[in-house]
């Protein structure tokens, strides 16, 4: 059976969510609306720990999980 190389997807995927980062284990749920909060929003960060899990890149250690 021949494996799919999703590398590609992957680093788009990490891409995209980088660019909500806002510090730290501080991400912005939206970059663009008029009725949104473009700011630190828990959804936010929890959308991006989920999609970091998700692809593989949730951190190991304890302390950066924090």
């Amino acid at each position: 059976m021949e494996r799919i190389n999703l590398d590609h997807l992957i680093e788009k995927i990490a891409h995209c969510v980088e660019t909500h980062k806002l510090s730290e284990g501080c991400y912005a749920r939206w970059l663009w609306g008029e009725d949104r909060n473009m700011g630190r929003n828990e959804y936010g960060c929890e959308d991006a720990e989920n999609i970091f899990y998700t692809i593989g890149l949730f951190p190991s250690d304890p302390a950066e999980r924090a």
